[in-house]
């Protein structure tokens, strides 16, 4: 099958039959039940992974950023089929929530039940000053890529001694701590993160589809 990042290469019309041409296949593999969500990926008829990783800083005491893989949940990805292949309607936007607990991350994880399972940091006196969890707003897609890491997230850090921040995950809905929307993926830092008052932690996230 075409690797994605040739596509970019493609004059236009041929780029938009192609692409229409991967878009099906997708479909019917995914149709098919021909998928296994792993922690570090969806794979799709075992041959396309669709993959999404999490980056993420102290930005005061950070130069480089932190990469952590992610588990695409269940919720998510039968959201995206039902979007691309049926007649859904389009999520207008997304959010990244950050998270102090440690459950491992299983399929059934779901806007439902996230912040209760992974004990979401809704306060703004001991966690971070905004009201409501930050828009993920990412460049278009490029190479099979999508993601905010031009434009990534920054959390104003509130706290009277330190906050550790243990994973994030991206859901559909703004409100901090809400069991609304739809939970598109999530994932546990390999090291857990302290910060303290006055410091910024930026976050980044990115899905890219390959074969």
């Amino acid at each position: 099958m075409r690797n994605i990042q040739s596509l970019v290469n493609i004059p236009s019309q041929r780029l938009a039959r192609t692409v229409e041409r991967f878009r099906r296949h997708i479909g019917r593999l995914l149709l098919d039940g021909r998928y296994d969500i792993t922690d570090n990926g969806v794979i799709i008829g075992g041959e396309i992974k669709a993959a999404g990783t999490y980056f993420h800083r102290v930005r005061q005491r950070e130069l480089a950023f932190q990469a952590d893989g992610n588990r695409v949940v269940s919720q998510g990805l039968l959201k995206i089929l039902g979007i691309a292949l049926y007649n859904d309607a389009k999520l207008p936007a997304f959010y990244l929530a950050l998270c102090s607990g440690n459950t491992p991350i299983t399929d059934d994880l779901a806007a439902s039940n996230f912040a209760a399972t992974m004990n979401e940091i809704t306060s703004q006196t001991e966690g971070y000053t905004s009201a409501t969890r930050p828009q993920w707003v990412p460049s278009a897609p490029a190479a099979g890529v999508i993601g905010n890491l031009a434009n990534k997230a920054s959390y104003q850090i509130e706290t009277a001694a330190s906050v550790t921040i243990t994973g994030a995950g991206l859901l559909s809905d703004n409100g901090r701590g809400s069991t609304a929307g739809v939970l598109v993926s999530a994932s546990l830092f390999a090291n857990p993160r302290t910060v303290f008052d006055g410091e910024t932690f930026d976050l980044g996230y990115q899905v890219s589809l390959t074969d």
